[in-house]
């Protein structure tokens, strides 16, 4: 089971230098949400990811579970930050890829998919994810490196998100390269935005 630790000191850090830093702000700049980590990125974490590659073919009932319980607890500490970094509008900075909304804002991955199949994505990430989305105001998913591509599909199928961003990976072309092209058109084509880093040129 997966309970909020309040007294951890990671977490109580993380609330301290939060509440620091908005308040230094005095209004002068924006105090961007720490990088919080979700979905089976978090189990793998906690559990070790070949512990949770054996369990999503051995133990789905128990990632299930653990999913359905880590949404909320993510709800949590995402809100109590929330509370600290927003602006007067209600807008918000996400630190990872320097974005803003004018409203609840996250940016939201599974790297862990880059091991699993289609199938592994539309029941173990997909659900949840989509219950994710459909409580912020914007998000953005991070499709980190080719091996994750082949879940586009399924993540464009998602109506509540409205921005892919890619990450090209170790040893690949930047994200301004021709090669991404057919990639960003189908993004777009869908309806959504593309956050892609490339050189200035």
């Amino acid at each position: 089971n997966l309970e909020f630790d309040h007294e951890s000191r990671w977490w109580q850090w993380t609330v301290r230098m939060t509440r620091e830093a908005a308040q230094r702000s005095k209004g002068r700049y924006l105090v961007a949400m720490p990088d919080l980590i979700e979905n089976l990125d978090t189990l793998a974490a906690l559990l070790g990811t070949q512990r949770l590659l054996m369990d999503v073919l051995d133990r789905p009932a128990r990632v299930h579970h653990l999913q359905e319980q880590l949404l909320p607890l993510w709800f949590q500490s995402f809100s109590e930050l929330y509370s600290m970094v927003r602006d007067e509008q209600g807008g918000m900075a996400w630190i990872a890829f320097m974005v803003w909304a004018p409203g609840r804002l996250a940016k939201l991955q599974c790297d862990f998919s880059a091991m699993i199949s289609d199938d592994m994505f539309a029941e173990f990430v997909a659900p949840y994810l989509r219950e994710q989305i459909d409580g912020l105001d914007y998000c953005l998913y991070h499709l980190d490196g080719p091996q994750a591509t082949h879940h586009l599909v399924e993540l464009l199928s998602i109506e509540s998100l409205d921005c892919v961003q890619w990450t090209p990976g170790a040893a690949e072309p930047h994200g301004g390269d021709p090669m991404w092209d057919r990639m960003y058109k189908r993004i777009l084509n869908s309806g959504k935005l593309l956050h892609a880093h490339m050189p200035l040129e």
